[in-house]
């Protein structure tokens, strides 16, 4: 196979895997286990922590979550858009908002601007550090 054809492949699965991850991140959110009241119970389970300890822990786990979640969609999509980084930007931001819109209609959730600014600002450090690495890497 010529190269050319590799790399529209490799687009491909690029997009595939964006696809599936957003399948991943609506089905969080979409799910009434993942709650902060239900992540609350399950952390107060887990660690044997007292109500009041309890709730930063929750918070912190959730927030952590979320960036972990939207760096990881902002490297599929930096790859997917062909390195294009204010595209990636843009579609995870999008997709964040969506999200947040998502589950205002899903049990026991509600959207938050925060979570959707929490969001872009994981996706902008994914993506500038991925910039960076790449200028480095260039120069070795």
């Amino acid at each position: 196979m010529g190269s050319g054809v590799m790399n529209i492949l490799s687009q491909k699965f690029w997009w595939i895997l964006v696809i599936l991850w957003c399948f991943v991140i609506f089905g969080f959110s979409a799910s009434p286990t993942f709650t902060a009241k239900n992540t609350g119970v399950i952390i107060e389970h887990v660690t044997y922590a007292p109500t009041k300890q309890v709730n930063p822990l929750n918070f912190t786990a959730r927030k952590t979550a979320h960036v972990i979640i939207y760096a990881v969609l902002a490297l599929l999509l930096y790859n997917a858009t062909r390195y294009n980084a204010v595209l990636s930007y843009i579609l995870a931001t999008i997709y964040a908002a969506s999200d947040e819109f998502h589950q205002g209609f899903a049990p026991g959730r509600g959207p938050a601007v925060s979570d959707v600014i929490l969001d872009s600002i994981a996706v902008l450090v994914m993506i500038g550090a991925i910039v960076q690495c790449k200028k480095r890497w260039s120069k070795i």
